[in-house]
This record gives C-alpha cells, structure tokens and sequence, in this order.
C-alpha cells in the first residue's frame, strides 16, 4: 500500500479501516517528518494514509492525470491556502 521509499520515513502507527467513494481498503495513522509543498515546510506532520489506486484509476479512465496524493482542508485552512483554477496554482501563507 505505501511505496517502499515512503514507508522507511514515516511514523506508522494503527491501521484502522476507511470506506470511500470507490472501495473499502486500509488506512495507516502515520507521522510524516517533513512535508514540502513549494517553500512551506511542514515538520512532524500527523497524517493518514491509504492506497489511491482506485481513484487514480477511476481519474485515468476520464483521461485526468493520476493522483499523487491529496491536500486537506486542514493544511488548506491552517495556511489560509488561495485556489486559483484558472491559472492552476494554490497559495499558502503562513
């Protein structure tokens, strides 16, 4: 479920089960160390993890580009993030 390279840096602690839109699967509690979108820096960042194949999937059957993982709104509120969809860019600010 987590990529190798992944699952050498993060904190896992319980798996707990998640139902979503497109299957039931797994999730793992972690703590990731440091979380880089553009220049912010998140350290210690508590999290929750689980396989995105099925979206992705999904996504790729309407020709969108794979999912590589999601933002949540609690980074998005906590950095009173910005959206622009027309020019496809998000702010964060601190």
């Amino acid at each position: 479920m987590i990529e190798q390279h992944l699952s050498e840096t993060l904190h896992v602690s319980d798996e707990i089960n998640a139902a979503t839109l497109f299957t039931t699967t797994t999730t793992i509690q972690a703590t990731i160390p440091e979380v880089k979108i553009g220049s912010l820096k998140i350290k210690n960042y508590e999290t929750v993890a689980f396989d995105l194949q099925s979206v992705t999937d999904t996504y790729q059957q309407f020709g969108h580009p794979p999912i590589s993982g999601i933002i949540g709104g609690d980074i998005l509120m906590k950095y009173n993030a910005v959206i622009n969809y027309d020019k496809l860019n998000l702010k964060l600010y601190k």
